[in-house]
């Protein structure tokens, strides 16, 4: 058996590229607009911990690094400990090389192929669940898909849907460069 950590980052304050306002204000945006009621309280970005490395994966790809390495602010309460199959590291790094074309740095989404999906794919692929929250989360992105990618975004850094402007918003699950056309 193999013990595998699954650390959750509160991205909730960490919004960037849109004049420092926060998820709090992307949620009064979100609302105000109509689009949504039920935005998640915090968003988190995933880094897996087994065989002692990190493992995550944002807009740069799959990021592998020492599982010493873990950085403070971590949220406790939606950090878990799982007990997966038993698993080998040489089966694990065997998996983690045949996903690097699914989540290189060009297939990134913040709907679809995100840190949670590949968590995901993780989790099935380890044979425990998902973290529920993490659940949550990704249903709630692809729920209201729209509103993350153009409205909410858009609102945020004061572009018009009409723009074509590259905006970075680190804070929905990771961070992400979306164009506007």
């Amino acid at each position: 058996m193999t013990l595998v950590f699954v650390y959750c980052y509160d991205m909730s304050k960490r919004v960037s590229g849109s004049g420092g306002k926060t998820l709090d204000t992307l949620g009064k945006v979100l609302r105000k607009c109509g689009i949504c009621k039920d935005i998640p309280v915090k968003f988190y970005h995933p880094v897996i911990c087994i065989f002692g490395t990190l493992y995550d994966y944002n807009k740069s790809g799959i990021q592998i690094r020492d599982g010493h390495e873990v950085e403070k602010g971590f949220d406790k309460e939606a950090s878990i400990v799982y007990i997966s199959r038993t698993t080998t590291k040489s089966e694990f790094d065997e998996w983690i090389q045949s996903q690097h074309q699914k989540y290189s740095p060009d297939n990134y989404h913040m709907v679809y192929n995100n840190c949670i999906k590949f968590l995901e794919d993780a989790c099935l692929f380890l044979g425990i669940p998902l973290p529920s929250i993490l659940q949550y989360i990704q249903q709630w992105l692809y729920a209201h898909k729209d509103a993350v990618a153009m409205k909410a975004v858009s609102k945020l850094s004061g572009y018009s849907d009409t723009a074509s402007k590259a905006v970075t918003l680190p804070g929905f699950a990771t961070s992400v460069t979306h164009r506007f056309r």
